[in-house]
């Protein structure tokens, strides 16, 4: 009796494959390293204070007097649950797995065609996890979240707080929002962020720029001692 054969993937969409599977660090360790860039934050800044956050927006940061350093621990581990278990509960939608049959269309660009192709494959890659009783946010990067954030309602899991806590707890979640979308423009002398959280070193090489950018900056101030 004659089966049907599955189809086999081309060589690009295996080499995207791959790529995709291999795309450090995973959600998990970003969420993480979110968390920890909020309560460290928290340790040295005063309620007054406001953080720039990619897009122009401020961010007010917690008072670490008495309780507040666990208070602010608390807060964002809150919303790291969030994010984590709207990331692990979310499936897509079948359209999106097989999004890479509209490439096939005249006059597709390259461009287009590409993003199309990465939208099933992680659609593919997603959904197959959430079958297999495995957690996306344990397998997957930047990269796959990116294509699904926008689908996740995780506000909706944010637990019922106060509306003081509410509010950061939602500028929190804006700002890793930020960050996951941010563009790194290599030639700028600003801090990124996102670096810190998505970078594959763990954001080795942006700390120890902003090492070097502080001690140039030190130099610069230091008093010229005359010959």
């Amino acid at each position: 009796m004659a089966t049907s054969q599955q189809r086999q993937p081309s060589p690009e969409e295996a080499k995207m494959t791959e790529e995709l599977a291999k795309d450090r660090p995973t959600m998990d360790a970003a969420v993480k390293s979110f968390m920890s860039l909020v309560c460290a934050r928290s340790l040295t800044a005063s309620i007054t204070d406001e953080q720039k956050i990619p897009g122009g927006a401020t961010m007010a940061i917690l008072n670490t007097n008495s309780a507040s350093s666990s208070g602010a621990q608390k807060q964002v581990l809150q919303v790291a649950r969030a994010i984590l278990q709207s990331i692990n509960a979310h499936t897509f939608p079948i359209h999106k797995t097989v999004a890479m049959h509209l490439a096939e269309k005249p006059g597709t660009t390259a461009e287009k065609r590409k993003e199309l192709l990465e939208l099933s494959i992680v659609a593919q890659l997603w959904n197959g996890l959430i079958q297999s009783k495995q957690k996306p946010s344990r397998f997957l990067g930047r990269r796959a979240l990116k294509l699904a954030w926008r689908d996740m309602d995780i506000i909706e899991k944010l637990p019922e707080v106060e509306e003081e806590l509410k509010a950061k707890q939602l500028q929190w979640l804006q700002e890793f929002e930020d960050l996951l979308f941010h563009v790194h423009i290599e030639t700028t002398d600003e801090d990124d962020d996102s670096a810190l959280i998505w970078d594959a070193d763990g954001g080795q090489n942006e700390l120890a720029k902003r090492r070097q950018r502080r001690q140039n900056a030190a130099t610069k101030r230091a008093p010229v001692t005359p010959s």
